[in-house]
């Protein structure tokens, strides 16, 4: 119960308040801010604050592949980040389709890290891929949710009518015991 509690408080923070962002004109803040939760927004601002902190020792560029090996700033230890690349052939910018990192934050806590993201920065990328906006922590996770949900059931004949039934069910219930007093 205190878990949950402490989720709704947080979303209801989110809503009321806004973001502290101190970079004010980084495009993947913006999108952070305006899409996920505090506790969420201020995990990825310091992981943010992580990638100005690291520096690409060396890069391999292939066709359809990146990999970089990143150092942090003060640190011995390299993460190597790899990346798929869709090559833009109107000469345009390339598109990272995806990208991971050895240190293995995203697929362990579900928020990308400093490694990934100063990888997506060499690639000129400006916003999180939106496979890595996970559902979970955004501020309209119950709007997708219910989306998803109606969708599902309208598909199936039987699930709408049981989904009819399960909504009348109730409401004449109460208006039974309301006119028998």
């Amino acid at each position: 119960m205190d878990k949950r509690y402490e989720e709704v408080k947080a979303i209801y923070n989110s809503r009321q308040q806004l973001p502290r962002i101190k970079l004010k004109m980084s495009p993947m803040l913006i999108q952070v801010a305006k899409l996920y939760t505090l506790p969420i927004f201020d995990l990825l601002h310091n992981e943010l604050d992580t990638s100005l902190c690291c520096q690409v020792k060396r890069c391999h560029e292939l066709v359809r592949e990146v990999t970089y090996v990143i150092g942090s700033y003060g640190e011995d230890r390299e993460y190597i980040v790899k990346g798929n690349v869709k090559v833009n052939e109107s000469g345009g910018d390339n598109n990272c389709r995806e990208i991971h990192c050895t240190c293995k934050k995203f697929e362990s806590f579900g928020d990308l890290c400093g490694h990934a993201i100063k990888a997506l920065d060499k690639l000129t990328i400006m916003k999180i891929l939106e496979r890595y906006i996970l559902g979970r922590w955004r501020l309209d996770a119950k709007d997708c949710a219910i989306k998803e949900t109606a969708t599902v059931v309208e598909n199936d004949l039987k699930l709408v009518i049981a989904a009819h039934y399960r909504d009348l069910c109730p409401r004449m219930v109460k208006l039974a015991t309301r006119s028998s007093k």
